[in-house]
């Protein structure tokens, strides 16, 4: 929690952001009112994404399994441009959030249209390459031949949809780092209603609409993308001014591509932990036949409504530690990273509980198969017990991105998928089959926040013995021997 360079905090700081409209600035007013105002729009927004890519699960089951198990497939490459875009734009919002907390106007505009050029040059290159590594790609995977030509159908569409991708990303994130939590929502909520409406409509047919399968739901997903699309640029430019048309010259888009990748880079690399993680076990479990990877493909896209909650709070940490850090206010980065913590882990243990009694029910919504029914009840009765350490490792994560420190979310994530994840795995489903595996993520999850506690609680002693915090506001977080020293030399002077 100590400052790593940068600027002072600008002394004029709401003034200095005139000319933009609508930002809310977190370095007044109590933590707990600012967490709750962000998360639950966020939760409400990516509540809405997550039920569209349910509907895509539930329409294409209606198919038939193989339909859900060539979805089920393609989830690890859509995460791999989830994660190069998501590391980027993380990286994006903690420069913008600390640029708002100390009142650089310019910057914000540089920043944001910089970034917005460079995932679209990485999304576009990737885009092309993945088009032309199709049937190479999935069948190292372990598509067989009753999948992939239904993978190839969707990806061939998915895949120049993605250009679409960015600049609503993007925009999303520039929106919650400036305190703009609910037009963020917004869009998230209109792309989703435009995704669920189209998906029967295209993959069945709908009265001059020919039925298109598994190419209709990729169809829905390129209008939703371009729904998306027109929203956020109508924001960014015509209601908050964040994007004018003035572009900056090359010498600063390339110092901004410098200062976006040197936190964007490492988060980008950190997060294709998650795809390459999803790709393993997808991998393993489609050895025990394609009713198991239908399996974990439901209670994959379950777990991630489950998680929403997890991901809103921790999303809020990253705008909220930046600002505060940019105005050098670091007693109230303390106090969120304490919330953040509690919410972890009551949220946590409930979902736990209550995936436990539902396991069983919540799959046969998608798929009656008895095994796709029994693989996705064991992931919701295991994995969960996880999600305590997942909260936790998240608003670490977050807070420290925010702060400009991208370190402690490279650890982890690395942490967890080399040291701890892939060893269990391995040797959990060699043991116990896919139960085995699912409980590996679990131990992982549990593993890594006990790291990133113990690393926060070292964290935090450091900063009261820097006389950065107040002894008083860290009891929670540093061992009593620190703060009581801290007292004493305090005392002293």
């Amino acid at each position: 929690m100590t400052r790593q360079g940068g600027q002072s905090a600008a002394s004029g700081g709401p003034s200095s952001v005139r000319g933009l409209r609508g930002v809310v600035l977190f370095t007044e007013g109590p933590i707990r009112n600012h967490i709750t105002r962000m998360a639950i729009p966020m939760l409400w927004g990516m509540l809405a994404t997550v039920v569209a890519a349910l509907a895509d699960i539930y329409f294409l089951a209606q198919l038939g399994t193989n339909y859900l198990a060539a979805i089920t497939f393609t989830f690890p490459i859509a995460m791999f441009f989830m994660s190069i875009t998501l590391g980027l734009a993380s990286g994006f919002s903690s420069l913008l959030a600390r640029a708002l907390g100390e009142g650089d106007h310019s910057k914000v505009h540089r920043l944001t249209i910089s970034t917005m050029l460079l995932s679209a040059l990485l999304v576009l290159f990737f885009s092309i390459l993945g088009y032309f590594t199709i049937d190479p790609l999935f069948t190292a995977l372990g598509a067989g031949p009753a999948t992939l030509p239904l993978i190839r159908d969707y990806m061939s569409i998915w895949y120049f949809a993605m250009i679409f991708l960015v600049f609503p990303l993007i925009g999303n994130f520039a929106l919650r780092a400036s305190g703009n939590p609910k037009a963020a929502s917004y869009v998230m909520i209109s792309a989703a209603l435009v995704n669920v409406i189209l998906d029967p409509m295209f993959i069945f047919g709908f009265w001059f609409i020919p039925a298109m399968g598994i190419e209709g739901a990729a169809l829905a997903g390129v209008c939703s993308r371009l729904a998306s699309f027109i929203a956020t640029f109508y924001i960014l430019v015509y209601r908050n001014r964040l994007i004018t048309f003035d572009l900056p010259a090359l010498s600063a888009v390339l110092d901004s591509w410098k200062q976006v990748l040197r936190i964007g880079a490492p988060l980008a690399l950190t997060n294709l932990v998650t795809p390459v993680s999803t790709a393993v076990v997808t991998f393993l479990l489609a050895g025990y036949g394609e009713t198991v990877v239908a399996g974990f493909g439901i209670a994959a896209r379950i777990e991630a409504l489950a998680v929403i909650p997890l991901i809103a709070v921790g999303s809020s940490m990253s705008p909220i530690a930046g600002q505060n850090f940019g105005a050098e206010k670091f007693d109230r980065i303390v106090e969120a990273i304490r919330q953040g913590f509690f919410f972890a882990v009551v949220y946590g243990i409930s979902c736990a509980i209550l995936l436990a009694l539902f396991h069983q029910m919540i799959p046969g919504f998608f798929d009656p198969d008895p095994d796709v029914i029994r693989t996705a009840g064991l992931f919701l009765l295991v994995v969960p017990i996880g999600y305590i350490g997942m909260g936790i490792a998240i608003v670490v994560g977050a807070s420290f991105t925010g702060m400009g420190n991208p370190k402690p979310s490279v650890m982890m994530s690395l942490s967890r998928l080399a040291v701890v994840y892939l060893p269990l795995a391995m040797l959990g489903g060699w043991l116990f089959g896919p139960v085995g595996i699912f409980a590996a993520g679990a131990a992982a999850n549990l593993l890594v926040a006990g790291g990133a506690a113990v690393f926060v609680l070292y964290r935090a002693r450091k900063a009261v013995s820097a006389g950065l915090i107040e002894a008083s506001s860290v009891r929670l977080l540093t061992p009593a021997s620190a703060v009581i020293q801290n007292e004493e030399r305090s005392g002293e002077a």
